[in-house]
């Protein structure tokens, strides 16, 4: 859990259990031994272990006892002194409080009905009503609380735990998965966009050896006014001065020659570089083709790696580009050992399944496997995106869905990034 390996303060230190200010030592001596010796990062997620004692603390007070568990992050001095000053509210309750007397969490000028939310607050944490909260934004958890959060509207879900030691193993399991699933993101990000750029170099270089092949007519009429007059040429010139019958006037044009060379090895010479760039020019048409689709395909992949949502969605594009050469197979491959994935699914306003391609292998069965005849197909025009199949059963679909259809065909593409 920790960024850092303590192995030498791990190893001076004596064994103990949290609660082991009952078995002859100072349990807090050692914890601050703990938090003097790792780094500040660290040391939060050290808090968080005591974090329970703290709410132990906190609804004992709220309930007039005086039991107090010195294993808490805060005194008990601290924990009243939090209650009373509202200052010292977390932003997110604070933010909660005032979005509850305004319907706003940004207001700025305070009268009555800020108390009377700040009252109610009071009367909750006195009374001990805490419920284990945790908000998720887009599928993912980003905060946790002792209550609901109404602030963020529909933009937020709370999530509700049996108890707060069962919220803060959820809530930072969860985190590290995402983190997980993050970094393999951005490994994958960085393979895909390497290959994408070395296939544009490889392109822009093609194209430059492209445009000098069709140049190639300026070779044959060298080698053909050489030949021409080879009776005035002798061995070990430089160069020959010609009149260029091929145009128009016949203006005088300097051939280069190489000193090394017979007249006639020059004439061949250039016979055969106009041979070779016309063969070049038929080898570089089909290397481009090839190279700008594999230019596409890649770009496609970048724009999927930017929409992949769950570790399965990057399992499937890294499965892809391991079978596309573009990252080498580790040991021996496992057939079947993945489970499939399947597509996005939506339900229109009318309830039509519409069916959102995850990769390049779910766009292509969504269009040439699953789809029926009847079904309609969407796709972005001229930028990547994934394939979006609305299932009409045979019917004629209304015009709502259709239109939703759209939106996430657009949504799903380079549309959505820009």
């Amino acid at each position: 859990m920790s960024r850092t390996e303590y192995y030498s303060l791990v190893a001076g230190l004596r064994e103990y259990a949290l609660d082991a200010d009952t078995k002859g030592f100072d349990a807090r001596a050692i914890i601050a031994e703990i938090l003097e010796n790792v780094s500040r990062a660290d040391a939060r997620q050290v808090r968080l272990l005591y974090g329970y004692y703290d709410c132990e603390n906190l609804i004992s007070l709220r309930n007039g006892r005086t039991a107090h568990n010195a294993l808490g992050n805060f005194t008990r001095e601290e924990l009243e002194q939090q209650l009373r000053d509202p200052r010292r509210l977390p932003p997110l309750v604070a933010r909660e409080i005032v979005s509850r007397a305004y319907g706003e969490s940004d207001h700025r000028i305070a009268d009555s009905r800020l108390w009377d939310s700040f009252a109610a607050w009071q009367g909750q944490v006195n009374g001990g009503a805490f419920t284990p909260t945790v908000l998720y934004r887009n599928g993912k958890p980003f905060d946790f609380t002792y209550g609901p959060i109404s602030q963020y509207g529909d933009y937020c879900a709370n999530v509700t735990a049996d108890n707060f030691s069962a919220l803060l193993d959820s809530f930072y399991e969860e985190r590290e998965q995402a983190e997980r699933v993050k970094q393999k993101g951005q490994d994958l990000v960085k393979t895909a966009t390497n290959a994408r750029d070395r296939v544009r170099r490889k392109i822009v270089a093609q194209e430059k050896e492209y445009a000098a092949c069709l140049d190639r007519d300026h070779l044959r009429i060298c080698g053909e006014l050489i030949t021409a007059n080879l009776y005035r040429m002798e061995r070990g010139q430089r160069k020959l001065m010609a009149e260029n019958y091929y145009e128009e006037g016949c203006p005088a044009m300097d051939i280069p020659l190489d000193v090394r060379l017979s007249p006639q090895e020059n004439a061949a010479r250039y016979f055969k570089q106009y041979a070779k760039a016309k063969t070049a020019e038929k080898m570089l048409t089909e290397q481009l083709t090839k190279g700008r689709e594999e230019l596409r395909y890649l770009e496609s992949v970048v724009q999927e790696l930017q929409q992949a949502e769950s570790e399965q969605d990057f399992n499937d594009i890294r499965t892809e580009l391991t079978d596309g050469g573009y990252i080498r197979q580790r040991g021996k491959k496992q057939p079947g050992f993945q489970r499939a994935s399947k597509p996005r699914e939506f339900r229109s306003s009318a309830g039509l399944r519409i069916l959102v391609g995850r990769n390049n292998r779910q766009n292509d069965k969504l269009t040439t496997k699953e789809g029926q005849k009847w079904d309609i197909w969407l796709h972005t025009q001229k930028i990547h995106g994934s394939h979006v199949l609305l299932c009409t059963d045979g019917a004629e679909p209304d015009e709502q869905s259709l239109h939703e259809a759209a939106v996430l065909a657009a949504y799903y593409s380079q549309a959505r990034s820009g």
